[in-house]
C-alpha cells in the first residue's frame, strides 16, 4: 500500500505555488497597467509658426500635441544662447526689440508662469509680431531671424513626469 501521508505537503506546496503565480501575475499586470495610464496622459508640447493672414503678422503658438495635460514649470528665452533678462513679458518683449531693432512693429506676448497648464490638444499663442509702417522684413528675414531665438520649457506629466521641449532641438530634427 502507498504511503498517503506526503499528500498533504503535496498539497501545500501546490497551493503555495498557485498562490505565488497569482501573485506575481497580478503584479505584472498591475505595472502593465500602471505603465499605460503615464502614456495615457503624456504630454507633448511642440510649437507652430506661421506668417500672413490678414494682418500680416508672424505668429508662433505653443501646442500640447499629447494625450495628457502639460503643467509648465519654467519657460526661459534665450538670443544667441545667452538668457533674455526680465521677468514676466520682458524676456519675450526685449527678444523682438533685439531681433528687429530697424522695424516698426506691434508685439504680442503671453507670460508662461510656473505652474500654468496647457490642456491635451490645446494651442495657444506663444508670441505674436506685426509688422508695421513702410519698412518691413520679408518672411524669410523673421525666419532667419528666429532661428536665432530658443525657447526652453520644462513642463511635467499629471504624474509628475519632466519633459524638456526646445525650439533649437526641434528645428535640428
Amino acid at each position: 500500500m502507498p504511503d498517503l501521508s506526503v499528500l498533504p505537503t503535496l498539497a501545500n506546496i501546490a497551493t503555495v505555488f498557485i498562490a505565488l503565480c497569482a501573485l506575481v501575475l497580478t503584479y505584472a499586470q498591475v505595472r502593465s497597467i500602471h505603465k499605460h495610464n503615464r502614456i495615457s496622459v503624456r504630454p507633448y508640447l511642440t510649437t507652430w509658426e506661421h506668417i500672413g493672414g490678414e494682418d500680416d503678422s508672424y505668429v508662433v503658438d505653443l501646442i500640447n500635441g499629447g494625450t495628457g495635460p502639460a503643467i509648465i514649470k519654467s519657460c526661459t528665452l534665450f538670443l544667441d544662447d545667452k538668457p533674455m533678462e526680465g521677468t514676466e513679458l520682458e524676456p519675450m518683449l526685449n527678444l523682438y526689440d533685439e531681433l528687429f531693432s530697424g522695424y516698426e512693429f506691434a508685439p504680442y506676448s503671453t507670460y508662461w508662469n510656473s505652474g500654468f497648464v496647457l490642456s491635451a490638444n490645446q494651442t495657444r499663442i506663444f508670441g505674436k509680431i506685426q509688422f508695421n509702417g513702410n519698412k518691413k522684413p520679408t518672411a524669410n528675414e523673421v525666419t532667419e531671424a528666429f532661428k536665432r531665438a530658443n525657447v526652453l520649457i520644462k513642463y511635467e506629466s499629471a504624474y509628475a513626469e519632466s519633459f524638456t521641449y526646445s525650439s533649437k532641438e526641434q528645428r535640428n530634427i
